[in-house]
């Protein structure tokens, strides 16, 4: 059997290729994807991952591309560009049907491409380092943005981490452990695509992102906790739930619905908290990109709002319909959300 995992010119065996889901794209047609996009012409390879990057952020989180739709262009391309660095890992650990040394094999990989960029200068000087036309689309991004070279493999590190779940003990062992690297990273990397009021600094700006971040991962955790449980995962803190947890095997426990239910709870109701500091500094935020921003807090507020006061959201995972997304973007965006939603569907 041929086990070469690599992201380039590469044909998976079929037993390593997981079956469609509807939701998540196989390993297989993430590779044919990236090798199809490269193109004889520097230019055409450019825009072709550009539109790749348009495309995974529309096929993976409707909430993320319908609200971006309102940012600049330039800071629209950007998110788009982030989101989908951090989209292939998350896949890797999560949807793909392969093993966990097989998941560390192609993480290996990847970062090995990202490592391979960081001395590059340009988009096609990345490309000719790293073969991987999305991550050098990344790096020039991070070189025009000055976003640091340490702060992406953050992310991968963490993604790692699903692959042999551990417990967390309490909230700042998994803020510290977990969610710097799968969120606050993120909102750190988005943070340079936003920029900071002009009344402001960085600084501010990334510790309002962090704020952000912590709240939309533990709204994550809280929407998603029977599906994790089922994967052996569990971000629920030791300190909240022992009873979750064998102590003498080191494994998780069966819970009960109620269990499951008052720790859903628990998971949203700290989320509570730092959607308020969110609140506090958004203004923090480049002017132009504040709207996206607070589209995006209001959201994800309302659904962990939903958790809460839903009795059957571990049954039923919660979302919310199309018209309350749209009622948070203000009026006075709906024509450009609307046009760019509707040229990206003639795009494809």
């Amino acid at each position: 059997m041929n086990e070469d995992l690599s992201l380039h010119k590469v044909v998976l065996p079929n037993d390593l290729v997981g079956p469609s889901t509807g939701v998540g794209w196989e390993v297989g047609f993430w590779n044919s994807q990236l090798n199809d996009i490269v193109s004889d012409s520097n230019e055409d390879t450019f825009k072709n991952v550009q539109s790749l990057s348009r495309n995974i952020i529309k096929s993976f989180s409707s909430n993320f591309y319908t609200i971006s739709r309102i940012l600049p262009k330039d800071k629209r391309s950007a998110v788009e560009c982030i989101y989908s660095m951090v989209r292939f890992p998350d896949e890797v650990v999560d949807t793909f049907n392969l093993s966990g040394n097989e998941k560390h094999k192609l993480l290996d990989e990847w970062d090995h491409q990202y490592a391979k960029s960081l001395d590059s200068k340009s988009f096609q000087d990345a490309l000719d380092r790293s073969k991987n036309p999305l991550i050098s689309y990344f790096r020039e991004l991070c070189i025009n943005l000055s976003i640091p070279v340490d702060c992406y493999p953050n992310f991968t590190k963490s993604m790692r981490k699903d692959i042999e779940p551990r417990m967390y003990k309490n909230f700042d062992d998994l803020i510290q452990n977990y969610i710097f690297g799968s969120a606050i990273t993120v909102g750190h990397l988005l943070t340079h695509a936003y920029g900071h009021a002009e009344s402001t600094n960085m600084a501010s700006a990334l510790k309002t992102s962090r704020s952000l971040g912590i709240a939309l991962q533990l709204t994550n955790f809280a929407r998603d906790i029977k599906d994790d449980l089922n994967r052996q995962r569990c971000y629920v803190p030791l300190i909240l739930f022992k009873s979750f947890y064998n102590s003498d095997t080191n494994e998780l426990n069966i819970p009960s619905e109620i269990e499951v239910r008052k720790a859903q709870v628990a998971l949203a109701e700290e989320a509570e908290k730092y959607y308020c500091e969110t609140w506090e500094g958004i203004n923090n935020f480049s002017s132009d990109a504040v709207p996206a921003i607070k589209a995006c807090t209001s959201v994800f507020q309302q659904l962990n709002k939903k958790i809460i006061s839903n009795e059957h959201s571990v049954q039923n995972r919660i979302s919310l319909s199309i018209f309350h997304k749209i009622r948070s973007v203000p009026y006075k965006h709906y024509p450009k959300m609307i046009f760019l939603y509707l040229a990206d569907s003639v795009s494809d």
